[in-house]
């Protein structure tokens, strides 16, 4: 098998950034390629500092002992997601970008992948594939910004690097605007990559949680306050209890809060939910995937992520009052998934293969 150099986000504070590079590497053997998710860090720590090392504002700090006080259950959770990664996932780990640079990793293909690896506030060089030196050609698949202003002091490095690509993919509609005013080339847009496996796939990694069912999930990233007299008042109205997954101090009500959720637990918990409460990208991508009734909660700052996944897939955006009784278009979502899905493969199938 051809060998590919994959540099995406695989954190284990995030189900997404797992799930998502986990499909990725699963698609790519079934197309004819190992790969491994290449790092300019050292390799994670055997268990979990509750402490960073600077506490930066009274936020941090209340985080901080927020966390300590379910150390237990976050150390869990950083137990059995260290060990979904290394059983599932192949990663490597440079100890810096210099390093990885003077010692430049042998593959066959270099594949920037998906999730916010394109942060205009960033620029990390790893996600532009930056330490290669020219002709060595290299692509994105559904490369995410994140945020689409670019500050003034990145333009010129951004354009460099993104220039540098032999062909781009990027995730949302109008980040690839964005990108088309940097570049010539064409810039094409794809889903992201936990649409690549189909539900069935999915369901083969869960793991039952134990909590008594039925339940509505919520799973927050950014969270309103004022949200949560809404929640409240579904609760109030369904009879269900609302279990909310954290990974921290959390703003959002819930009649439960859990903070050892395993990677494969997490996809259990949105499979069987009666419904779905989420601002994360992934977790409307997997409520989508399980046909989920779903309620949206959007970061104004940072819209466009979601908006262009439903614009793609044809979903509606449902807001939490309304999630009981609203009527999911699922057969013109699961068409459109099965569509984006073989787009995708043949995409990745062409671009390294690319002689």
């Amino acid at each position: 098998m051809k060998k590919v150099f994959l540099a995406t986000y695989c954190e284990w504070s995030s189900y997404g950034s797992m799930l998502q590079a986990y499909a990725l590497q699963r698609t790519l053997k079934s197309l004819g390629f190992e790969s491994d998710i290449v790092y300019d860090t050292p390799a994670p720590a055997p268990r979990y500092n509750f402490f960073r090392a600077r506490i930066n504002g009274v936020r941090q700090f209340v985080s901080n002992f927020y966390k300590l006080l379910h150390a237990k259950a976050i150390q869990r959770r950083y137990k059995k997601t260290q060990t979904f990664l290394r059983e599932n996932i192949s990663l490597k780990y440079y100890d810096s970008f210099d390093v990885l640079k003077k010692h430049l990793p042998q593959y066959d293909c270099y594949l920037a992948g998906s999730d916010q690896i394109w942060h205009p506030s960033l620029c990390k060089p790893l996600f532009f594939l930056d330490f290669l030196p020219p002709p060595q050609k290299k692509y994105s698949y559904a490369a995410s910004m994140g945020r689409l202003d670019i500050p003034e002091k990145n333009k010129e490095t951004f354009s460099r690097m993104l220039n540098s690509f032999s062909r781009i993919s990027a995730r949302e509609s109008d980040m690839a605007e964005i990108l088309r005013q940097y570049t010539s080339k064409n810039v094409e847009v794809h889903i992201d990559p936990t649409f690549l496996l189909p539900a069935e796939e999915w369901r083969k990694i869960e793991t039952p949680y134990p909590v008594k069912k039925p339940y509505i999930l919520l799973y927050a990233i950014y969270w309103n306050s004022d949200l949560n007299r809404e929640v409240k008042r579904l609760h109030r109205k369904t009879g269900l209890p609302v279990i909310s997954v954290c990974g921290g101090l959390s703003k959002a009500y819930a009649n439960k809060k859990i903070f050892d959720v395993s990677t494969e637990e997490f996809l259990w918990l949105v499979d069987h939910a009666e419904a779905v409460i989420t601002s994360s990208f992934h977790g409307v991508a997997f409520s989508l995937i399980f046909n989920k009734k779903v309620a949206t909660v959007t970061n104004p700052l940072l819209p466009s992520r979601i908006q262009s996944l439903y614009g793609v897939l044809g979903a509606e955006s449902v807001c939490i009052a309304d999630v009981p009784t609203h009527t999911f278009d699922y057969e013109t979502v699961n068409k459109r998934m099965i569509e984006e899905r073989e787009r995708a493969r043949r995409y990745l199938d062409e671009v390294l293969n690319e002689e």
